[in-house]
């Protein structure tokens, strides 16, 4: 049987292979002979042999976020080297989902008291979420209100950190602080393809409000809002 099978094998190309084949020896030698003949011939089964081991196939498992170690809100400068970090992070998105960064023009002191909030949340001393918002005379007088709007910016969680209630805390946090500074609702725009935006802020009772701002005419925005100080 080795010459038939060392024969075939120089027909295949050459020595190197039959001095692979002797030197080998033991249960290693029927799976490669078992192998190559196959190849050789073209078989489609491999014929099972009684040293070879059952082993069962090994799940798919997709990326897995850890559990959440600590967590830290803090109120940071716009320019902040965190925050710019995660704005880098969110324009790079924005680049992936539309083709090009957000171009709506934004001013440092806009995101500064008493004109707007603005916080990055650390994990584990790790920043990894953001959002802010500024007062938005604007808005407020397209979307028809009669007391003071806020415009919601820079929401954003790493994807390493996202499925863990990140983006819920930093919302929920620039709400209370909008209300806090006198703001009657608060606004925003986002875009149709960007789901998990959509489905936490209409989650979170935002509504259909007018277009406003840099992407007023573009049929992928969407426009909400939500009243944060009913009395206003």
């Amino acid at each position: 049987m080795l010459l038939v099978i060392q024969s075939l094998l120089l027909l295949a190309g050459g020595h190197a292979a039959v001095t692979t084949l002797i030197g080998l020896s033991g249960p290693g030698v029927g799976r490669l002979v078992d192998s190559d003949l196959g190849f050789f011939f073209g078989f489609r089964h491999r014929r099972s042999l009684p040293h070879d081991d059952a082993r069962p196939p090994v799940p798919a498992v997709g990326p897995q976020n850890g559990p959440v170690i600590s967590t830290d809100l803090r109120q940071l400068d716009y320019h902040d080297a965190d925050a710019q970090l995660l704005i880098q992070e969110v324009q790079q998105e924005y680049v992936r989902l539309y083709g090009f960064p957000d171009g709506t023009p934004v001013d440092r002191d806009e995101f500064s008291p008493p004109h707007g909030h603005f916080v990055v949340l650390y994990e584990a001393g790790r920043p990894v979420a953001m959002g802010g918002w500024r007062f938005n005379e604007d808005a407020r007088v397209l979307v028809g209100d009669l007391g003071r709007v806020v415009e919601l910016k820079r929401m954003y969680v790493i994807p390493a950190s996202r499925g863990r209630g990140h983006a819920r805390t930093v919302l929920a946090h620039l709400e209370s602080t909008a209300a806090a500074a006198g703001a009657g609702r608060i606004v925003l725009e986002t875009g149709a393809p960007q789901h998990d935006a959509l489905k936490l802020y209409r989650s979170a009772g935002y509504l259909p409000v007018p277009a406003f701002g840099h992407y007023a005419d573009s049929p992928e925005s969407i426009y909400l809002g939500k009243r944060v100080c009913p009395d206003s």
